[in-house]
């Protein structure tokens, strides 16, 4: 015998058929209304928290230092390590140091294109925990050197408080090289992070 197929018949159908119905006309009324009503409370904490980042100074003159914006909608920092007023230059570096239970250092990219053509260039990113050493120099003196005169941007990363009220990110030691691979007076200047927050990170 095969197996039993039960259809439905008289009044049967008719219940059946109403139930289709009245699933389908809700189905439709929700999606009239933009969805499932439960979407309606968005429910949602409080926004982070933008975070804020106060440079050690605002002066002139040659050095290496950071700018920083706010991330929208989150509790980061985008930052940037900008030389400004070094004139030629043969190569850069610097380590960027912080406290590594106090702040999250992603996202790091040195802008070596800044220094020259990809064959004329090495660069150098070395993390470890509270002190990040950049760099970035052309391979020959017979290339010469590249202005730093205007703020240019040399690397950038994003930054973010994981403890406390505030933290320092400091740029030490720093060293540039002119083009005959002469040692040039540069100052670092980094700066304090302070607040952002989402409550219980």
């Amino acid at each position: 015998m095969g197996a039993m197929i039960l259809r439905p018949t008289g009044s049967h159908l008719g219940s059946h058929l109403g139930s289709l119905l009245g699933s389908l006309l809700g189905a439709l009324a929700l999606l009239a209304c933009g969805g499932d009503d439960t979407s309606s409370s968005s429910g949602g904490g409080a926004s982070p928290t933008a975070p804020s980042f106060t440079p050690d100074t605002a002066g002139a003159g040659a050095r290496l230092y950071l700018q920083a914006e706010p991330v929208a909608g989150t509790t980061r920092l985008s930052l940037s390590l900008v030389a400004e007023g070094l004139g030629d230059v043969l190569g850069w570096s610097a380590h960027l140091v912080y406290d590594p239970e106090a702040v999250r250092v992603e996202d790091l990219t040195i802008r070596a294109e800044v220094m020259g053509e990809a064959d004329e260039i090495v660069a150098l990113d070395r993390p470890a925990a509270g002190d990040r050493a950049l760099a970035c120099t052309r391979i020959s003196h017979a290339l010469g050197g590249v202005s730093l005169t205007a703020p240019t941007a040399l690397a950038s990363f994003t930054a973010e408080l994981t403890a406390g009220s505030s933290s320092r990110l400091s740029l030490t030691p720093v060293v540039v090289r002119g083009p005959e691979g002469d040692y040039l007076p540069a100052l670092g200047e980094g700066g304090v992070i302070d607040g952002g927050s989402e409550g219980a990170r």
